[in-house]
């Protein structure tokens, strides 16, 4: 009895490890609105990499685990994708003037460093014309010059421009403010009514 107890615990154990390790590594969303169209329908399901912009301060890690010294300097990586967030990634991400704690989802088109300018509805990007072979539509009448990004900010846009409000109207994002990376996309012939809804 007490062996059947014990193994009936160290399941409980590794289940709710799994659990936290998946709910700290990926989220699922569902698309809400067309502003991703026609990369993603209203509807779909997209699955998000939490994990793929993360910060580990390995400095701070090695204080705590024996044996490991590390130099101050070398203090940070990312893990996986050392470089961080690049143009073309599609991530979902809060705004802090959106109180109401809805996410949004759109494509990363400027990193810091950047210039982004639009002129007749055509993306530049540091001068240069940004090929989108994902667009549909673009606005022929809209044109703009957008301040360079800073080393905190990230020029993001959806794939629809005429039907999506994005950093054109409230300006960039902070890496804080991203969720995460969409890695994959799904449909369901059902609903799922827990899933957080993402614009």
């Amino acid at each position: 009895m007490f062996n059947l107890v014990k193994e009936f615990l160290e399941a409980v154990i590794v289940a709710l490890v799994v659990f936290f390790i998946m709910d700290a590594s990926v989220q699922n969303f569902k698309i809400e609105g067309s502003s991703m169209f026609p990369t993603f329908q209203p509807g779909e399901y997209v699955v998000v990499n939490k994990l793929a912009y993360f910060d580990l301060d390995t400095y701070k890690l090695s204080t705590l685990i024996p044996f490991w010294g590390l130099a101050p300097k070398k203090n940070r990586s990312r893990f996986p994708e050392k470089e961080g967030p690049m143009v073309g990634d599609i991530v979902v991400f809060t705004k802090e003037s959106d109180l109401s704690g809805k996410s949004f989802v759109k494509r990363i088109i400027g990193v810091p460093g950047d210039q982004i300018s639009i002129i007749d509805g055509i993306t530049y990007l540091n001068g240069d014309v940004l090929r989108e072979s994902y667009l549909v539509s673009v606005n022929a009448y809209q044109n703009q010059e957008y301040n360079p990004l800073n080393s905190e900010e990230f020029f993001v846009m959806g794939d629809n421009r005429i039907a999506s409000s994005d950093s054109r109207h409230w300006g960039p994002i902070g890496i804080d403010s991203v969720i995460g990376k969409v890695f994959a996309d799904y449909a369901l012939p059902f609903k799922i009514g827990f899933l957080e809804e993402t614009e």
